[in-house]
């Protein structure tokens, strides 16, 4: 089996969804049953791929299949190109090709459902006074306001940033989380002044908790 993305002009098809429809539903891997003329494969998608949908053109059984992978699959997840597989028998229609779409890891964005995760490195002084940082989205760059104060690990939410999934088509959000990094050198002037910022912000954020 191989893919790889194709242009325009493919066949269209009806894509039906499953597994995982159902709150708590189990998703197990469904064999074709024999002698139903249906095929399993596996497609390796980009992730802007499984994000924005593309054109494929799959080796089965010896001939190439063309499909169209809608915008916003997710790993794992299960399509069915009617008419697309093996002959059930003599005389008999196509089965279908049912093709579970393994998705490539992104080198900064993490899914989670339809809501993207995105880690955002911040100085101690951006945390602390607050600051507008500019930080990448599915749909380009966009300017967050980091609020003072703010703590490693928050999430910043960005309403309807996430991901429109195929099943509905509400999108998700986006949540940038804060990582506080402190710079690895000091020179003495710094030091310095992070000294006296230390004694002037008096007991330490660990007092009361009862260790």
């Amino acid at each position: 089996f191989g893919a790889r993305g194709g242009g325009g002009g493919a066949e269209s098809l009806f894509e039906q969804f499953f597994s995982g429809g159902r709150r708590g539903a189990r998703r197990t891997r469904v064999e074709p049953p024999a002698g139903s003329g249906d095929i399993e494969c596996e497609a390796t998608l980009t992730f802007d791929q499984s994000i924005q949908g593309t054109q494929l053109e799959l080796n089965v059984d010896g001939r190439t299949v063309r499909v169209k992978i809608p915008p916003g699959v997710a790993n794992g997840q299960r399509i069915r190109a009617r008419g697309k597989g093996r002959p059930a028998g003599p005389g008999q229609p196509p089965g279908n090709l049912l093709i579970v779409c393994r998705v490539l890891p992104h080198p900064y964005f993490r899914r989670i459902g339809n809501d993207i995760y995105l880690d955002v490195p911040v100085s101690i002084t951006e945390a602390a006074l607050g600051a507008k940082i500019e930080v990448p989205t599915l749909g380009g760059k966009m300017l967050v306001t980091v609020p003072p104060g703010t703590p490693s690990g928050k999430k910043l939410r960005l309403r309807g940033r996430g991901v429109a999934s195929p099943r509905s088509q509400t999108p998700g959000d986006q949540y940038v989380v804060i990582r506080i990094v402190p710079p690895a050198v000091l020179t003495p002037r710094q030091r310095e002044l992070l000294e006296k910022l230390h004694a002037d912000l008096g007991p330490s954020p660990r007092e009361g908790l009862g260790w």
